[in-house]
């Protein structure tokens, strides 16, 4: 899964993309648009409607909490999305071997590099299977 994943990133290592809303290019605020339709931001206004589970890599590791292991931050992590302790302890070996971080994942976030937690999590994140990846 992971190697297919980054095959399909370095196809579209140089992907251009307008955001269109009712017709009209939005040139300003598009991330702001992306980080509300992940529910990173609420909206001032109005409402969004998701269908299926997305991983927002624009705040990579929202919700690790650094006082934890990187295996409780994982659990965490698949919590917020959905998922079963059973589901996210499946993927444990892939997330930890993807990240390189085995043997640190029983080390708390706080002692990690930010190459460290920035692994851990977009592992976690791809580990998920989200149906949109922002």
């Amino acid at each position: 899964m992971i190697d297919a994943l980054l095959a399909k990133l370095a196809e579209i290592a140089d992907i251009e993309f307008a955001v269109v809303v009712m017709g009209y290019e939005i040139i300003e605020g598009k991330s702001t648009l992306i980080k509300i339709i992940a529910g990173v931001y609420a909206p001032d206004s109005g409402s969004v409607k998701v269908n299926g589970r997305i991983a927002p890599f624009l705040e990579l590791g929202v919700g690790f909490n650094p006082e934890l292991t990187a295996e409780d931050n994982v659990r965490l992590y698949g919590a917020i999305m959905g998922m079963s302790k059973s589901e996210m302890e499946d993927k444990f070996e892939e997330i930890f071997e993807f990240a390189e971080l085995s043997r640190f994942r029983n080390m708390k976030l706080k002692n990690f590099s930010s190459g460290m937690y920035s692994r851990l999590a977009f592992a976690t994140a791809v580990a998920t299977d989200p149906d949109i990846l922002q």
